[in-house]
C-alpha cells in the first residue's frame, strides 16, 4: 500500500492550522471535531448551522437569496464542487451534525481564535459567536480567546489588525 501522506512528505500534524470564513469556518470546526491531529483553529466570523437553519427557514426572502448565493457557488460556473441550494436545504433540515454548539466537546482541547465583528449582521456576534464560546468554555476549553473587532463581515478597515492577530 502507499505510506500514509503525512509520513511521506513529512508533514508535521500538530502545526496544522485550519482557518476558515462564515460557512468555511463552520466547515473547520467540524473537520477540526473529526480529527483530534488538528491542534489549532481559526475562526472567523463562523456561521452556526442551528442558527442559520432557523433564520432561513423562518424568512423566505432571506432563503431565496441564499439559495441563489450557494447555487452561484457551485461548479461549473462557481469555484465550489457540491450541490449548491440542494446541499444548503438538506443541511437546513438537518443542521444536528453540523452545530458548532454540540460539536464544542470534541474541540475545546484545542487551540481556538474565534473572531467575531460587531458590525456583522450576516453572523452576529450574539447569535452565532458568543453562543459558541459559551459552549466551548462550558465544555472545558482553556484555549480559546474570543476576538472581537469594530467591523462588518469582511472585515473592512481591520484587515491589518485581523492579520497581526492571526499571526
Amino acid at each position: 500500500g502507499q505510506p500514509d501522506f503525512a509520513s511521506k512528505h513529512a508533514v508535521d500534524t500538530s502545526r496544522i492550522i485550519l482557518v476558515g470564513h462564515c460557512y468555511g469556518g463552520a466547515m473547520a470546526f467540524n473537520y477540526a471535531a473529526r480529527h483530534p491531529e488538528i491542534r489549532h483553529v481559526i475562526l472567523l466570523e463562523p456561521v452556526e448551522p442551528g442558527e442559520f437553519a432557523r433564520a432561513y427557514l423562518g424568512n423566505s426572502r432571506l432563503a431565496a437569496i441564499l439559495d441563489s448565493a450557494f447555487d452561484s457557488m457551485k461548479r461549473p460556473g462557481g469555484p465550489v464542487n457540491f450541490g449548491g441550494k440542494e446541499d444548503l436545504r438538506t443541511m437546513v433540515q438537518n443542521p444536528k451534525p453540523y452545530d458548532l454548539l454540540l460539536n464544542a466537546p470534541k474541540v475545546a482541547d484545542r487551540n481556538i481564535l474565534l473572531v467575531t465583528g460587531w458590525d456583522d449582521f450576516t453572523t452576529t456576534t450574539e447569535g452565532h459567536h458568543l453562543p459558541l464560546y459559551r459552549s466551548l468554555k462550558k465544555a472545558g476549553a482553556k484555549q480559546v480567546k474570543l476576538l472581537a473587532l469594530h467591523t462588518d463581515h469582511g472585515f473592512r478597515k481591520v484587515r491589518e489588525q485581523l492579520a497581526d492577530e492571526v499571526i
